[in-house]
């Protein structure tokens, strides 16, 4: 789904990029976000600036997606080298070819997405043998409070628990490495399974 006029201002405040950088990078950080040397996946990656956050130390590559065409553009107007924004549905990532990207990286978008389990799939499939997903994503019962309060209107059916995206995870053979939770959020590192078939 796209954001809400609200929602898209508030993700393109100053305020939310401070903590994308102060706070939740060094938590992917710890979760095993290597970026150096890497072709590497954002899903949702917005305005463009999780990709200026990842070019530093420079991957290999970096290719970024997300539904609204108005956070390509302003993605594009970053200047950034080596990086690719492309309008699209992270539900269907039929763009890449099996085994693309070395890493792919969720700075909180499948709370939009009603189809997350598919987009989950779609993941695993574009991963490498031993490809990384990083995932930082809000609990449902906090995400279902704070739209009580805001009413931004995000889709029931990705309202997930941190339970219930684990079990999906471990369900698509990814063999979860580490997590975090903190102030309703969840961060989940996994890793695909080397041995199973995309």
């Amino acid at each position: 789904m796209e954001l809400s006029d609200k929602e898209f201002r508030a993700m393109n405040h100053p305020l939310r990029r401070m903590i994308q950088r102060r706070y939740e990078l060094p938590i992917m950080r710890k979760l095993g976000l290597e970026p150096a040397g890497r072709d590497i996946l954002e899903i949702g990656c917005g305005s463009g600036y999780g990709a200026q956050l990842l070019a530093q130390p420079a991957p290999l590559s970096y290719t970024g997606i997300d539904l609204m065409p108005e956070q390509i553009a302003l993605a594009r107007q970053r200047g950034l080298v080596n990086c690719t924004f492309l309008q699209g549905d992270v539900a269907d990532l039929s763009a890449f070819p099996d085994g693309s990207f070395d890493l792919v990286v969720d700075f909180g978008i499948l709370h939009h997405v009603p189809a997350w389990r598919k987009t989950l799939a779609e993941c695993k499939r574009v991963l490498r043998q031993d490809g990384l997903l990083l995932v930082e994503e809000p609990d449902g019962a906090f995400l279902s409070r704070f739209d009580r309060i805001f009413h931004w209107g995000h889709p029931e059916e990705a309202a997930f628990s941190e339970s219930v995206f684990e079990g999906e995870l471990v369900a698509r053979r990814f063999a979860i490495e580490k997590s975090r939770r903190a102030f309703g959020f969840f961060w989940v590192s996994a890793r695909k399974d080397a041995n199973a078939r995309a």
